[in-house]
């Protein structure tokens, strides 16, 4: 198979903030009570200059839960990630593709990174979920705005 190159590559990223903490309270002999419907993910696009096809985006994944979850650590990662476009992706198509797929390549680094800290701690590593980041799209042509 040939690869075919995307419309968007990665210049580079890196890790802004990380923290780790094993939960003292956690007992490995009862269920693992995670909600990833808590789990917090803020991802912010801007593009770096309006006559370039540079982007930028910042990408914070959290999590807390609370005393009766029964939960290995809390966690919070902070990423960032600049993005190139080809002339072939223009305008709001571009906007769109670093949004969803810019975002996408950042959190697969930040679950590799997470799982890869919790495994050198006491517990067994949380495992995030996939996720989309089609509703930054979705909400995006609900409220009209463009970031």
């Amino acid at each position: 198979m040939k690869p075919i190159l995307s419309p968007m590559q990665l210049n580079g990223s890196c890790v802004l903030a990380l923290s780790v903490t094993a939960n003292p309270h956690y007992d490995v002999k009862k269920k693992v009570l995670l909600d990833f419907q808590k789990l917090l993910i803020e991802s912010t696009t801007v593009k770096l200059r309006d006559d370039d096809d540079e982007w930028l985006i910042r990408l914070k994944v959290s999590f807390a839960g609370n005393e009766k979850d029964n939960i290995p650590y809390a966690f919070m990662v902070e990423m960032e990630g600049s993005f190139r476009t080809t002339a072939k992706c223009t305008g709001t198509d571009a906007e769109k593709l670093v949004k969803v797929n810019g975002s996408s390549v950042l959190f697969s680094a930040a679950r590799e990174i997470l799982r890869d800290t919790m495994a050198r701690g006491p517990y067994n590593p949380i495992v995030l979920p996939t996720v989309s980041f089609v509703n930054l799209i979705k909400s995006d042509e609900k409220s009209g705005s463009g970031q």
